[in-house]
């Protein structure tokens, strides 16, 4: 399922990601959606279309068959996807800068998108071990972090690299 719109919308690029979306263009637009969420897609589609003051918002909802091709595209862009969210995490988490609310924030994007690899890894039958694993040891990095900062009671900040090693 492809979904397309043409419009510039953090609101719709967040609900796509909030129903388990993986962009398919480094820009967004384009959009793979589960098979399970097209009537829940649709729905809100539909609600964004009627709330345009203008009227010319459009959303695209386009069926496209899963083939082989359609999971290798999927797959690479949620690969992407997810090493530029370990990245970002891993930059904010080793940056020292972030309290333990901010950590277990981190903490918790890592965890959502290791349920988001996990539902891909069932649907087209493949394994994303290695990332999988990159995801997992920023999570813990992010936890061990938080855990440090929480302990501080010196005034002597532990750095998020200590927390990883």
């Amino acid at each position: 399922l492809t979904a397309y719109h043409p419009f510039d919308g953090d609101g719709m690029v967040h609900m796509i990601e909030g129903m388990g979306g993986v962009p398919l263009r480094p820009q967004g637009a384009i959009y793979y959606l589960p098979p399970n969420k097209v009537d829940e897609f649709s729905k809100a589609a539909a609600l964004v279309e009627a709330a345009s003051l203008s009227g010319q918002t459009a959303v695209y909802l386009m069926k496209t068959p899963t083939d082989a091709s359609t999971a290798r595209a999927v797959i690479d862009a949620l690969v992407l996807e997810t090493s530029n969210e370990v990245n970002k995490i891993e930059d904010e988490v080793f940056n020292g800068d972030l309290g333990k609310r901010a950590l277990l924030t981190r903490e918790s994007r890592a965890g959502a998108m290791l349920t988001k690899l996990a539902s891909y890894e069932s649907l087209f039958d493949t394994s994303l071990a290695a990332v999988r694993d990159s995801l997992e040891k920023i999570k813990g990095a992010a936890a061990t972090a938080a855990i440090m900062n929480a302990a501080n009671v010196d005034g002597n900040k532990p750095t998020a690299q200590e927390s990883f090693l």
